[in-house]
């Protein structure tokens, strides 16, 4: 099955599943009584369009001390098979569209973005060209994006990029790498304009590690947490990385652990390291 077309299908079974009728009776909800018993307002209803029609996908929230942005995911008017990673800026109540992210429309996935508070937004996705599944990413300047770069390794597949903003004009990528049956993570980061290699930082042949979540600690550490399974046990590890020298730009574990069976967000703290908060069992 071609992507679009699955991709397709998948919204539809989707939504048929949010309009389906529920089987419990919860009381009557509606909006008056929503804005009564809620600290917040809905200022705006916006709906995605038909899926033949262009839309708007995977959106992501950023800012630093003077502009909101948002970015997303631009599907083209279907069966067109290519998107657009978009642009959006806070102006005032409305979203001003800005130069996208990506010059040229192609086959992106998995968008994800972070901005630093004295920073401009740094944005990573997933590309697939010529079958080659990789992950490039790019960091605005002067508000305005130049070329992305390609982290990963072209020859491998490569999916679901995070990122972090370090600094200013530094940031840390990681993302899931699929080899020969086992999902690994893999790092890179920028600094003083440069990006390393990509190294792999957890995952072998004996174990799947994937959904990295990744924070920075009070003493510029960084924290990674990442599902792992080894056999049939599934745990959350939580790996401390650091960058022993700007000149080998490379990562090294301290030491990990395994917290929790479910999967972990990562909450910043300016006082004390990251802290674990797993997500509420299914």
């Amino acid at each position: 099955m071609k992507r679009r077309e699955f991709i397709r299908n998948a919204a539809l079974l989707t939504t048929f599943v949010a309009l389906r009728p529920s089987a419990t009776y919860a009381g009557p909800a509606t909006a008056a009584s929503f804005a009564a018993n809620s600290p917040y307002a809905r200022l705006r209803n916006l709906s995605l369009a038909d899926f033949n029609s262009e839309q708007h996908e995977c959106p992501q929230l950023v800012g630093n001390r003077q502009h909101t942005y948002l970015v997303t995911l631009r599907r083209l008017e279907y069966p067109a098979d290519r998107e657009v990673i978009a642009l959006f800026r806070q102006e005032g109540e409305g979203w001003h569209e800005v130069q996208p992210v990506t010059a040229e429309a192609g086959q992106y996935e998995a968008v994800a973005a972070d901005c630093a508070p004295e920073g401009e937004p740094v944005v990573a996705w997933t590309e697939v060209r010529n079958g080659s599944w990789r992950i490039r990413a790019a960091v605005a300047v002067n508000g305005l994006f130049p070329a992305a770069v390609t982290l990963s390794d072209p020859t491998r597949r490569c999916i679901n990029p995070v990122v972090k903003a370090t600094g200013p004009r530094t940031c840390v990528v990681a993302w899931e790498d699929y080899e020969q049956g086992s999902l690994s993570i893999f790092m890179a980061s920028l600094r003083d304009g440069h990006w390393s290699k990509p190294v792999r930082v957890v995952g072998d042949s004996a174990r799947n590690c994937f959904w990295p979540a990744i924070e920075v600690g009070p003493t510029g550490e960084l924290y990674l947490a990442y599902a792992c399974t080894e056999g049939v046990h599934r745990n959350i590890h939580l790996s401390i990385l650091d960058l022993p020298s700007q000149r080998q730009r490379i990562f090294r574990v301290v030491h990990s652990h395994a917290i929790a069976r479910r999967i972990p967000s990562l909450c910043p703290s300016l006082r004390s390291p990251p802290t674990i908060m797993p997500a509420a069992a299914p």
